[in-house]
């Protein structure tokens, strides 16, 4: 399967951190963010990855080149403009060769088991399963309801609710066809009108976690990060 993690973002909430390279090359005890997900995808034997890149897309590209130092292999898909996360997704497609597609933000690091993910989508036959955590305040994120069966009856884009509840934790499987729907060439929005749309229109599900999660979106969450490697509340899988 491959893996598409969409890493060209301005970030520009981070700089005062981070002003010297993209969102998803932040340092975390000597590494970057995306090498930490990189690191977990391959603990799951997915090793195929496309990286959507756009914004000092150089230095994402010295560092990780074709991938293999990191035991993957890399395809790069580089915006000259930013297109938001639903067009990075469509200028990606044409490196994107599997029926089932599982795509991630490149700010955010959810501990989920991919195995299990996977299982849970083809048993519910599912076009699109978004992985979900809960929260006490989902102002941040995407709000989610679900159904006892796991399938999504509402998703409200961050920042319109702050309640207790399922996030949107920034990972989804998706049927390559349903990126037929997108509009090549135009900035559009994965999260604000992708997703709605798909909902309206298909069966979605939410596969539900419990493990590790932050979103590295923000100074103080990026240093509780910094501080969670440090302090071993995240385990890199590098060997």
């Amino acid at each position: 399967m491959q893996a598409l993690i969409l890493a060209g973002g301005l970030g520009t909430r981070l700089r005062p951190e981070v002003n010297d390279r993209p969102k998803p090359m932040a340092l975390a005890h000597g590494k970057p963010f995306l090498e930490y997900q990189i690191n977990h995808l391959r603990k799951y034997g997915l090793v195929d990855i496309v990286l959507a890149v756009g914004f000092m897309h150089e230095k994402i590209e010295e560092y990780f080149k074709d991938g293999e130092e990191f035991g993957v292999s890399i395809k790069y898909s580089i915006e000259s403009e930013p297109m938001g996360t639903g067009g990075a997704l469509k200028k990606a497609e044409k490196l994107l060769t599997e029926d089932k597609i599982l795509i991630l933000n490149g700010d955010t690091l959810f501990d989920v088991d991919y195995k299990e993910l996977i299982c849970f989508d083809q048993l519910k036959k599912s076009r699109l399963t978004m992985a979900l955590r809960q929260t006490y305040g989902s102002g941040r994120y995407g709000h989610v309801e679900v159904e006892d069966t796991g399938k999504i009856i509402q998703f409200v884009e961050k920042g319109i609710v702050n309640e207790s509840g399922y996030i949107n934790a920034g990972i989804y499987l998706v049927d390559r066809n349903l990126l037929n729907s997108i509009d090549y060439g135009k900035a559009i929005s994965f999260e604000k009108e992708v997703i709605p749309r798909w909902l309206h229109e298909n069966q979605i599900y939410g596969f539900i976690g419990t493990g590790y999660f932050i979103d590295i979106g923000i100074p103080e969450d990026y240093k509780q990060f910094c501080r969670d490697v440090k302090e071993g509340r995240w385990h890199d899988h590098q060997s």
